[in-house]
């Protein structure tokens, strides 16, 4: 997926909130009370000011709360001191809160380690930010795949990559988190030291505590070829038919593409990304798509962070609109599962912005089976991207709403077109806010809500947005 959404540099984030019911006032004691409880190496912001502002900005304004502050800890000890001071009467979580915002921007520390080929990054950190660190050591990391994304949050809700066909996902090169628990101990989580917290981190978001590092296994790194190719309308069921047999026939773990379907105002094109994780892509290997007559192309030899910068336009939603995400995972991308995505947007076409975008991963799910993880993603499975826009609050009960009749029909189309999804997840950073936990996490469930219970028996992450096991 290539657009910031719920993940952007300030999440992951914990939000401490005084109890459901409390008045502002004691939302503003509570910012008080931590800004007498942290070191000077981290600050409190109040509404109003620029740092509150860039601490609390979304992707899309209907993910935001106006917040009674916003805190900004400098060390892991901080975060701790936070998350204690709150700990009696408070609520934790991502996204926003009418309480307090934890910005981790400050936690931004990278260190290399060659001989281990690890490097550990700090979750204030953006994948950009990673990209520019690494790069002079030649290596990299499974990351994110736009500017501007928060580290934490993609790993933690799986972290499908540019490297996936190849690496996997994130959460299958993690080796080590640092964890802030809600009790505000701060502990290293490994497979060896803490398997069940090493276990239910890997997908499963802030349930357990709030991650501050996350060691990852790094990969040699050199040249690589892409860029941004643009459609018009007319081209687009040639795209798509490109689409289906690049999706069909690819067999190169280094070769990958991203196709998005835009409806403006109701007038469609095409934006596709593609991706060869070498200086030279072999001779024939997108010559589908470079047959299609574009009106724009940045194809080029170039450094990773540098592919990843000049392809990160956010054509999606330009103007920061209100919006949403969905997702269907299918095994297969097929002429049927391509025309039903193009011609679903139906009623809500005319709307600002409408995409949907097609990720053909080839065999990613490397899941290292002696560390499972909280998200098993099928090994057959694609997600699908679903993003709706619209300018008002007023439009929010229709724009969900019809977003969900997608949803539904593409998934209809998907199961119309003989392929089975019975044993298939959904990717959680893509999913709908109100997705049923077992269509996330399958079987995975039971196990994750006596985990959340071991770690949080009194509840003190629960009320606070994002999936919970509870």
């Amino acid at each position: 997926m290539l657009i910031p959404a719920a993940l952007s540099s300030f999440l992951p984030l914990s939000l401490l909130t005084p109890r459901l019911g409390d008045s502002s006032q004691s939302y503003n004691a509570t910012c008080k009370h931590i800004a007498r409880s942290i070191s000077y190496a981290s600050d409190v912001y109040y509404p109003g000011s620029l740092n509150f502002i860039n601490g609390t900005q979304h992707w899309v304004p209907s993910s935001s709360q106006v917040s009674a502050c916003s805190v900004e800890p400098g060390t892991v000890q901080d975060v701790s001191a936070i998350i204690r001071s709150g700990g009696h009467a408070t609520t934790l979580g991502f996204s926003s809160t009418l309480g307090v915002i934890i910005n981790l921007i400050r936690l931004n520390s990278l260190t290399y380690d060659p001989v281990s080929s690890t490097a550990t990054l700090g979750t204030g950190l953006t994948w950009d930010q990673v990209y520019q660190k690494l790069e002079p050591y030649e290596v990299n990391v499974v990351g994110g795949r736009t500017i501007g994304i928060g580290i934490g949050g993609l790993v933690l809700g799986g972290g499908y990559s540019w490297l996936s066909n190849r690496h996997g996902l994130s959460i299958d090169t993690v080796t080590g988190f640092e964890l802030v628990l809600p009790n505000g101990t701060v502990v290293d989580v490994t497979a060896s030291s803490a398997p069940d917290l090493f276990f239910g981190l890997k997908g499963g978001y802030n349930n357990f505590g709030l991650v501050t590092k996350i060691t990852m296994r790094t990969y040699k790194q050199g040249l690589v070829w892409g860029g941004l190719i643009d459609y018009t309308g007319d081209n687009i069921n040639k795209a798509n038919a490109a689409l289906v047999n690049f999706s069909a026939t690819n067999v190169l773990p280094d070769a990958n593409c991203v196709l998005h379907i835009i409806f403006s105002e109701g007038i469609p094109r095409a934006s596709l990304i593609l991706f060869y994780n070498d200086p030279t892509p072999p001779a024939g290997l997108f010559s589908d798509f470079l047959g299609i007559t574009s009106s724009s192309s940045s194809l080029s030899t170039r450094t990773f962070l540098n592919f990843i910068v000049g392809t990160s336009r956010d054509s999606l939603n330009p103007s920061h609109l209100r919006g949403t995400l969905s997702t269907v995972s299918v095994p297969d991308i097929t002429v049927p599962v391509v025309n039903e995505y193009y011609s679903t947007p139906g009623v809500f076409s005319s709307a600002p912005s409408v995409a949907f975008s097609f990720e053909p991963f080839i065999g990613c799910s490397i899941i290292d089976t002696q560390n499972a993880a909280a998200f098993q993603y099928d090994t057959f499975g694609t997600p699908l991207l679903l993003f709706f826009a619209w300018p008002n609050a007023t439009e929010d009960a229709a724009g969900f709403s019809a977003i969900k009749m997608a949803t539904t029909a593409i998934t209809q189309a998907v199961i119309n077109d003989g392929q089975d999804l019975s044993d298939t997840v959904l990717y959680p950073n893509y999913a709908l806010g109100d997705t049923p936990l077992e269509s996330l996490y399958g079987a995975n469930v039971p196990i994750l809500k006596s985990l959340r219970f071991k770690y949080d028996p009194t509840g003190i992450f629960l009320n606070t947005g994002g999936f919970k096991f509870v």
